[in-house]
């Protein structure tokens, strides 16, 4: 992974990083220089209508009311 995520940074793109599913799984793929994420960590699959709601209240989904680490995260890299 580490090596896939480099090969992607020196060819100047964006990783992202897909199946996240806990906290744990998230900062590793941070740490290790990853652009963006998706998986069940972020949200899980919705109809269209739903997506428009989940956009306007991020903060509101489940993986980060379920106590996650995620929270400074990106501090934590440095």
């Amino acid at each position: 992974m580490e090596a896939i995520i480099a090969l992607g940074k020196a060819m100047e793109l964006e990783v992202v990083a897909e199946g996240i599913e806990t906290d744990q799984e998230y900062a590793t793929v941070r740490r290790l220089g990853c652009d963006l994420v998706q998986g069940y960590f972020v949200a899980k699959p919705m109809p269209s209508d739903e997506l428009r709601q989940w956009c306007g209240g991020y903060e509101e989904t489940q993986s980060l009311n379920h106590g996650s680490t995620v929270i400074g995260i990106d501090e934590a890299r440095n």
